[in-house]
């Protein structure tokens, strides 16, 4: 069985919110040339609270390097853990003072109201579960699981397409 929609609900992280360091000295540091940087920490705590208010779902892990130059348009590159899943999420300093924006390497969507949507179109003795977190860009594949009243299981794949049209097929297992 395979189904298409038109998904609206895709959260697109893409347009990051600017995001400024704490500057109160926790989060300076001078490297060995005399370059003003942000600790890894700190900004890695910024990412984590942003990554929460904007998906409503904490991430495991966020993890940066561990001194960040303080330079208009430096880039960074930070690791998110969410499920089990990783992404990359890329900074850029926005000024000289420790200002900096951020997004995902990759769209996020939300896992659950995928398999919401899926298990709506497959019935009421289906339920579907998808990561509640996928990091995935438009034409990604990626599964969820179906799971019959009866106990039977079967593998779901999915893709969103770049229209938005959520396209999937049951394969039995």
């Amino acid at each position: 069985m395979s189904g298409s929609s038109e998904y609206r609900r895709f959260l697109r992280l893409r347009g990051a919110a600017a995001v400024t360091g704490i500057l109160l000295g926790v989060g300076l540091a001078m490297a060995a040339c005399g370059t003003v940087t942000l600790d890894g920490e700190t900004v890695a705590g910024e990412i984590d609270r942003g990554f929460e208010e904007r998906t409503g779902v904490a991430a495991d892990l966020v993890s940066c390097p561990d001194r960040i130059p303080r330079k208009k348009g430096e880039t960074f590159e930070c690791t998110v853990l969410v499920g089990g899943t990783t992404a990359m999420v890329v900074g850029t300093m926005t000024d000289n003072a420790g200002a900096f924006d951020w997004e995902p390497d990759r769209d996020v969507v939300d896992g659950d109201e995928i398999a919401a949507e899926i298990a709506a179109e497959l019935g009421p003795d289906v339920q579907v579960t998808c990561e509640r977190v996928i990091f995935a860009d438009p034409g990604d594949p990626f599964t969820c699981e179906a799971v019959e009243a009866g106990g039977v299981t079967a593998t779901v794949g999915v893709v969103i397409e770049e229209d938005g049209t959520l396209t999937w097929e049951v394969e039995l297992e």
